[in-house]
């Protein structure tokens, strides 16, 4: 490989797009050459993200919102930044990708949202590139952001199954401004976004265009 540096691939989608279990399953495929690093929300305890994400959860809701959403914006923002730093300080010579489970993009997708509830498309894009550049300060983007998407309905069932009750009304236009988003953020950068939907497609064919993309951005790096 060419790049003195792993090529870093982030994984994005709305909650119950599966995209945790596909990030599992394609670092079991790519082995010792890719190294996963988790959801900020699956770390322990023990650790400083644990920490944070503890004190965010403490109102119960699985956005992390607590009513303080610009304070909330900096600490995802900062915990973003230190798991590039703390990734980039230990990586292995062997690895040659670093499979993120969610990156900066989940910050520019749900933030602008909580923090202009009712606002609109136009007014939300711009707070996502502005979030986005000011996570440009601190680390930069990934090189390759792969977009899992599904059907709402499935994902919205996936994620009910998950938190063990019904999603809100609140919640679940939280999750359809965050998908318009995604898709708006990815059609503004095609080349480093790479949209995968998984309707009409089995997790072994996800899991292989997963793969090619991963692959075809080592090409090009």
């Amino acid at each position: 490989m060419s790049r003195l540096q792993p090529l870093w691939v982030s994984v994005e989608g709305i909650e119950g797009a599966g995209k945790t279990y596909l990030c599992r399953e394609l670092a079991s495929q790519l082995g010792a050459s890719c190294l996963l690093v988790d959801e900020i929300s699956d770390h322990g305890e023990d650790t400083q993200e644990g920490q944070v994400v503890a004190a965010l959860l403490a109102s119960g809701d699985p956005f992390l919102r607590t009513g303080h959403p610009a304070a909330e914006t900096l600490a995802l923002l900062a915990l973003k930044a230190r798991a590039y730093s703390r990734v980039m300080s230990a990586v292995m010579p062997r690895t040659r990708l670093v499979l993120e489970d969610r990156g900066p993009d989940t910050v520019a997708a749900y933030q602008p949202a909580i923090l202009s509830p009712g606002g609109e498309t136009a007014q939300l894009l711009a707070s996502a590139r502005q979030i986005l550049a000011t996570a440009a300060w601190s680390r930069p983007m990934p090189d390759l952001t792969l977009l899992i998407t599904d059907d709402p309905g499935i994902c919205e069932q996936r994620f009910a199954t998950r938190i063990g009750r019904p999603v809100t009304d609140g919640e679940r236009t939280l999750m359809r401004q965050a998908t318009a988003l995604y898709e708006l953020l990815a059609q503004a950068e095609p080349r480093r976004w790479h949209v995968i939907s998984r309707q009409g497609h089995t997790t072994g064919e996800v899991l292989a265009a997963m793969a090619a993309a991963c692959a075809e951005g080592e090409s090009h790096a």
